[in-house]
This record gives structure tokens, sequence and C-alpha cells, in this order.
């Protein structure tokens, strides 16, 4: 999901690139360091983020949505077919579905289940226990009115928009979880392997949802039925579906695997400009497959879909609101690249948990980065990811607290500190080959299942044969970004450039190497919290400047030349 609006106009940021401490935050006294961190409790959700013996003894294998929407009521109503397997014995199991919408009834075989409704979770009990390896198939049948967007996609639900006097509809659920409209085990580690998707709506509107179009007629009632369905898993925030007068076009991508056509569907009077605005998308895909492995869905296709909100990561169906126009300062549509290397970062490699949400919105963001390193100059990735460090806030560690579905579009670190670490870390590691490798690997190796972060550290250090733990430590699991304290002292000839880290903020392990340049030259120094120096020849130089593009604060501070003293 791209972040509000990620802010990509360059005007006033690139003058701070150009400062020598152009690093952010400047003055760390600005920012509430050491302090507990403070979590958004209405934010803080147990029922959908913790696995509780009754969600944890299924595992979900298929779901089928067949609904009918109604937007003159901005209603729905239908059921939902749930196959799952049984992993430990029970006589009970928990869904969840939002308390706006009304169950008619949950059966199994034609046979009523009792059921208890607490606040979203929805107790299912089955008069008997159920039985390790037992395959059940339950129906829930409900209707009601979702809740409608506030903020979409961020603040999710129902978004009901008319363009022409014609219904032009939509759904994003990422931060809220897909129980605001359907039930089912809305849990992110539990993907099913496909679902499908029937949708009864309106003569005039055309559907759009999750992989292939398997059916399209008229109803009884003369209204226009579309059955869509996945070939691959997915994670339930990405099941969606789109209304609108559509038009649609297709665009041949050719890779090694042959040729796979890039399907769009688009407002009428959008066509001829998308036509010409979505051809960017053949270089992003082949950028993508270089970089991150083989798109993950081709059977599913890949489809662009107008929506009436500015995107969404949409797996096979990727929101696209963004008025067809590239950045100010980038030869790209942002929007497009973000969401489109979600389909690796977020799609195909999943989280376990929320908490750890930087590996999609991070590696996506980061992605862009790399998208332009490879279609324009360097300088171009150089300036984007300075962008992102000026956007850290440093107010909350990047990976969450678990076991609480928390998500807040507000902490955007997930996205910028996230592709900021990947970017340090690349440079730490100093070696393209071994980084793009690991890229490469945490993108193809673990799409089978979900993922935490823990996974990725793993990777790096047995890809390294090295251990970056520290800079995991430091950049993802505590607020704070490092302070180096430093301190040019002069003495006649006796010249020494005076730095450690400063203990309050940066871990005792934490290694980054720093560059001082001095007359042009390049000096790689190693700090720890305990201080050290550098001896500036003769003590003459005409330009000293710390390296701009590390993230972390630089502060001078004269107290080091008294704890040279002491």
């Amino acid at each position: 999901m791209a972040l509000k609006n990620l802010l990509r106009s360059f005007t006033a940021i690139i003058l701070l690139l150009v400062l020598w401490k152009c690093t952010y935050p400047r003055n760390p006294s600005t920012h509430n360091y050491n302090k507990p961190v403070k979590y958004n409790k209405h934010l803080l959700d147990s029922t959908r983020g913790y696995l509780n013996p009754m969600r944890s003894c299924y595992d979900v294998r298929f779901y089928h949505l067949n609904l009918s929407i109604f937007p003159n009521k901005k209603s729905i109503a239908g059921d939902v077919t749930m196959v799952f397997d049984v992993l430990n014995t029970t006589p009970k199991i928990q869904l969840e579905l939002s308390e706006k919408l009304n169950i008619i009834s949950i059966k199994e075989n034609e046979l009523s289940l009792n059921y208890e409704r607490q606040g979203k979770a929805v107790i299912v009990s089955f008069g008997r226990e159920l039985q390790a390896g037992e395959k059940i198939t339950i129906v829930t049948s409900y209707e009601g009115k979702p809740k409608i967007a506030e903020k979409p996609p961020w603040r999710g639900g129902l978004v009901w928009k008319k363009k022409n006097g014609i219904d032009f509809v939509g759904v994003a659920c990422e931060d809220d979880g897909a129980s605001i409209w359907w039930p089912l085990k809305d849990h992110i580690s539990d993907k099913p392997d496909s679902v499908m998707t029937t949708f009864n709506v309106p003569q005039n509107l055309f559907c759009v949802s999750n992989g292939k179009l398997v059916e399209e007629r008229e109803g009884e009632d003369g209204r226009m039925i579309y059955t869509w369905k996945t070939s691959y898993p997915i994670n339930q925030y990405n099941v969606t579906f789109y209304l609108g007068p559509f038009r649609h076009f297709s665009l041949d991508y050719r890779n090694n695997s042959g040729t796979h056509p890039l399907d769009f569907y688009v407002l009428p009077e959008n066509f001829e400009k998308a036509q010409i605005h979505f051809e960017q998308t053949i270089d992003v895909i082949e950028v993508f497959e270089e970089l991150f492995g083989e798109y993950p869905w081709w059977k599913d296709g890949y489809k662009l879909v107008e929506s009436p909100y500015a995107g969404m990561e949409h797996q096979t169906a990727i929101a696209y609101g963004s008025g067809y126009k590239n950045g100010k300062w980038i030869n790209y549509d942002y929007i497009l690249v973000h969401e489109t290397a979600h389909e690796w970062w977020g799609n195909a490699v999943t989280v376990c948990d929320m908490a750890d949400l930087w590996i999609h919105e991070g590696f996506a963001t980061y992605a862009e980065a790399l998208y332009m390193e490879k279609k324009g100059e360097p300088y171009d990735y150089d300036v984007l990811l300075s962008v992102d460090r000026s956007f850290c806030k440093n107010k909350r560690p990047v990976v969450g607290p678990h076991d609480v579905a928390y998500t807040n579009y507000r902490d955007g670190d997930i996205y910028s500190k996230g592709a900021v670490t990947l970017h340090t870390l690349r440079n730490v590691i100093d070696d393209d080959g071994v980084f793009f490798r690991i890229i490469y690997r945490f993108g193809t190796e673990y799409r089978d299942s979900c993922v935490a972060t823990q996974d990725f550290i793993d990777l790096v250090n047995s890809e390294t044969k090295a251990d970056y733990t520290w800079l995991f430590n430091q950049f993802l699991y505590r607020p704070e970004p490092p302070e180096l304290f430093w301190y040019y002292y002069a003495d006649g000839y006796n010249a020494k450039f005076l730095y450690r880290w400063n203990s309050e903020m940066t871990n005792a392990d934490f290694k980054m190497p720093i560059t001082l340049k001095v007359d042009g030259s390049e000096i790689m120094i190693n700090p720890t919290t305990e201080l050290q120096s550098y001896h500036i020849k003769n003590g003459l130089y005409k330009a000293l400047s710390i390296d701009r593009y590390a993230f972390c604060v630089f502060t001078e501070s004269k107290k080091l030349l008294d704890e040279l003293n002491q």
C-alpha cells in the first residue's frame, strides 16, 4: 500500500541534500529519545492478531465469496464457503466478522451450527470434537452495510462513488482486515490455497476481482454475475472487487517463459491516455523480474484496475487511482511502481504477523529506488533514498508489537526507514553481488510460507557468512537512529577529529562504518561507544565533511574534548 502521497515533491527536500550534514534528524533534542514506546491502543487488535487455540487449531484451504452488491443501498448480501483442515482436536473454531454485518446462519452440510458473537469474533460450535486430519466445509450467510472507508486505502472499507452518474465501487482493507466485509479467519499467516469470488451486480457495471475471470453471465434477476478464481495462495486483505463501467485493453510482455498479456481495466474517459501511460508497466515488471525473480502469478495474469482511491496492491488486480501522471521530479508513476513491487513483497513474500509489515512496505519502497537506479542515473537512487531518510520519524521501532494486528499508516517508518535499512545493509555489505543475491533469494525461496524479520536476518547472515544482527537491532527494533558525537580539535599542527557513538541512542555492538572526506580523500572510520580520534596530517585542510548518506544523527559535541583531556 502506497504511503499517503509519499510526499514525492522534491522541491524543498533537494535543498537539504546539498548540506554536508543532511541526515535526519538534524537536532536530536526535538525527538523523544529513550522514552517508552507508545502505540494507539485503539489500533491494538488482539482478536485478529492473536492465534488463540480456536484459531491455531485449523488451516484454511479455500474460500468462495458469493455476494450480491447493492450500490444504491451501500450494502452486500450472500454467503462465504470456507474449507479448512483440522490441525488439532477441537469442538469450536473462531471466525471474524465486523459487528456491522448480520449473520443469518452458519451451516455444515446444511446442518445449522450454533455460534456466539463476541465483538468481531464469531465462535462456532460443531456439537462434536473435530479430529485432526478432518477436512471441514462451512457456509456463512450474512448481510448488511459494511464499513465505509474514511480514508482509503489506509482507513479502509467499502468505497462507494459515482463517475458521470454511474456507480464506481471498490474496497481496501489492509489495515482494518478483510473481516470488515466478509467472514473468515482473519489472520495474515493463514493464506488459503485459492479463492473464488462470485459477484452479482447491477446490469450496467463490470466487476473485476482477483485471478482469472471464469464466468460472466446474466442472472435471473437481470443483474450480471461475474466469477473469478485464483490459482495461487493469497493473503486475505488482497481479496477484492471493483465495480465500474470499465473498458479493457492489454499489452504484451515477453520474458523467458513466454508472452504474457498485461490487462488494464479503466474508466471510458481515461481509455486513450491509459493506453499510453501504462506502457511503462512493461519496464517495471522487467526490472523487478531481474531483481526479485519471475513475476509470481502468471497463471492468473497481471491486472491494473482503475479504482476510486489512490492505490492498493490487491494480488493480480492492483488498484490504480493516481491520475495517469508521473511524478513531478521522477520519470515514473510511483503508484504503479510501488504497488507492482508488492506483487513480490507482500503478496508472494507475506509476513506471519503484521508486526513485520516493513517487509511488505519497506521492500516495496526500496524497489522504487532500485527501479530508478536501473532505468535512470545512480543520482536518482541517491536522491530518493535521501528523501526516504528525511521522512523517518524515529518515534517507534519499525518492527511493531506482535499478536495485536497493529498497523497505523501514520507510522510511516515501515516504508521509509524500512527502505533505508535495506540501503544501509547494501552499503555495509559493500558487495552488490552478495546483496542482490540475498534480495533475489528472499523474493524467490520464501514464497511458500509466511516470513518474519528473523528469517531475513538469518538469510543475510548465512549469505554473507557474517553476523549483521547488530544493524537490524539498531534500525528495526529501537526507535532512535544511531547518533555520532564528533568534534574537530586543532592545536597548531596537532589536529584531530574526535568521535564516538552516543551510547544512549546507539547499541553497544553497533558497527556501521562512517566515511570522512578530507580535501577530497575518503577515510573510513569505525566508531564505537568509546572515544576515538583521527589525526589530520599537519592540521591543515580545506574541506572536511562527514558521510552525508549514512543514516545517523551527526552531533557536534565539544564535550568530546573534555573526555579526551580527562
